[in-house]
């Protein structure tokens, strides 16, 4: 009944809540509007941005063509006078080394030798060098003006001439290209601003016709309508949750009436219960004092076979549980005893259980009962059931042939049974 009227209390709260969810709600769906609002002008400025990259691509193109045939124009020109240069360059050099060395020679004969037919030779010899490098020096040059060159030498003049005319008209359609995007791009933005005026404010329609990095403001603003729809839902979930709670409350009024009645029994219940608890107590006691005792001197007595006389009297104590006896006349509990003490204590326990509380003698089953049993104490067992327990079947489960090698060695007879 108490929690009834505290939960009345909390659940009214959830009045105001429900207003403030509601009107929560109400300004999320405005704030997407504006936003898909603002989204679908950021897309529309995406493709006047994607069209104006393909005309952006057509101009580079354009300017690239350019180079190319200014590149070509400038091979063409120096074409004839690189290949004169590494024409003649050999020759010239050839030419200058025979010089030089004439020259040397004659000043050795005259200065040195001075020997005047070999002085007059050399001096021959020079001269008719030099004038056969000037003679070689005029054919070369005439060369350069034989009909062969000059048809070369008009041909790349004609190109050089058509390339010329080729990037003029490259340079005006680039110029073309960047009035027609800017043109373009100018119209088409206006027409975004057109079609969402009146739609969405001036302000924010321009502040969005100058941002840059269009893609990632798409992006941003995709993943804040995202962000509000999931927080619209997470508010359709809170309200779903309000919702039963307050129709809760018309029902605690009737709930609490019923725990009212409900209470006015309990009380008149109170009394038998209590008067039940005492009879049980008293019955508790009785058995406490008449079965405890015999329980307890039955299982010293089994302890006391199968240890030996070690371990006499055992005793249960509210405090501490199962006590034992140890040969000082202290009692201790069986926590402190080695493993294969405890599990003949239990061992105890459970075939003097079986002794106290079965009116008919029931099999006995021991599986894996002597895992902690040292030979001496899995011996004394063995005999000790032989001899207590002849009216019962004994059944023993064990993985070794321990039990197996005692019975006989103790001619206690058995059945074997391999798994």
């Amino acid at each position: 009944m108490q929690e009834i009227l505290e939960e009345k209390e909390y659940l009214s709260s959830y009045v105001e809540k429900k207003y403030d969810i509601e009107q929560t709600k109400q300004n999320l769906e405005q704030e997407i509007k504006e936003q898909e609002i603002n989204l679908s002008i950021l897309k529309q400025i995406k493709k006047v941005e994607d069209k104006s990259k393909i005309e952006d691509e057509k101009i580079k193109i354009n300017e690239n063509t350019i180079k190319e045939y200014s590149r070509k124009i400038e091979e063409l020109t120096y074409q004839k006078q690189e290949n004169s240069l590494v024409k003649n360059k050999p020759f010239d050099f050839i030419k200058i080394l025979i010089s030089f060395i004439l020259i040397i020679l004659t000043l050795i004969s005259i200065f040195i030798i001075k020997n005047d037919i070999i002085s007059a030779i050399l001096i021959v010899l020079t001269l008719t060098n030099i004038v056969y490098i000037s003679y070689k020096q005029y054919k070369r040059k005439e060369e350069l003006y034989n009909n062969k060159d000059k048809e070369k030498l008009e041909q790349r003049k004609s190109k050089i001439q058509v390339l010329y005319s080729m990037i003029k008209n490259l340079e005006k359609q680039g110029q073309s290209l960047i009035k027609s995007k800017q043109e373009e791009q100018q119209k088409a933005l206006e027409e975004i601003r057109n079609t969402y005026l009146g739609i969405a404010p001036i302000k924010v329609i321009n502040e969005l016709l100058q941002k840059r990095n269009i893609a990632i403001e798409i992006e941003v603003a995709q993943n804040k309508i995202n962000e509000n729809k999931l927080k619209i839902q997470s508010i359709g979930l809170d309200k779903s949750n309000i919702l039963p709670k307050l129709e809760n409350l018309a029902k605690l009024d009737e709930e609490y009436t019923k725990l009212e009645e409900q209470y006015e029994n309990l009380n008149n219940q109170k009394g038998a219960i209590e008067l039940a608890k005492q009879e049980l107590e008293k019955a508790y006691n009785q058995i406490k004092q008449k079965l405890t005792p015999k329980f307890t001197n039955g299982l010293s007595e089994i302890m006391t076979n199968i240890s030996q006389g070690k371990y006499t009297n055992i005793r249960f104590n509210e405090e501490d549980g199962i006590i034992v006896e140890i040969e000082s006349g202290k009692y201790i509990p069986i926590e402190y005893l080695s493993i294969g003490t405890i599990d003949q204590l239990y061992l105890s326990l459970r075939l003097g259980s079986s002794k106290n509380m079965a009116k008919e003698d029931l099999p006995i089953i021991l599986d894996e009962t002597f895992a902690y049993f040292d030979n001496e104490r899995l011996t004394n067992i063995l005999e000790f059931l032989h001899n207590e327990y002849k009216n019962r079947q004994i059944i023993i489960l064990s993985c070794t042939n321990r039990e197996k090698e005692i019975l006989e060695n103790k001619n206690i007879p058995y059945n074997l049974i391999l798994l």
